[in-house]
């Protein structure tokens, strides 16, 4: 659910240590490693109420989900000029 993305599925107080972002952080190190285009939405996701970006019964995104993922690419298409003139 959307408080999962807070929680990041783990008790922060059992585990302390537990980065939320790691996975979506270490895929991102991967493909810039070998110059392979990524977005990592974590942040984005963070910034723009998470709670209210997903479907309450399950992790998928909503509409305003997909709305902010959408504005982010269309941001990281013209940003990296990876449309033809």
């Amino acid at each position: 659910t959307a408080d999962n993305f807070l929680l990041g599925y783990q008790d922060l107080q059992e585990y302390p240590n537990y980065s939320r972002s790691r996975l979506s952080g270490e895929i991102e190190k991967l493909c810039v490693s070998h110059n392979i285009h990524f977005i990592n939405f974590f942040d984005t996701f963070l910034e723009n109420n998470p709670g209210s970006l997903y479907f309450k019964a399950n992790d998928h995104w909503n509409d305003e989900g997909q709305k902010v993922a959408a504005i982010k690419t269309a941001q990281y298409v013209i940003d990296n000029s990876m449309l033809e003139k």
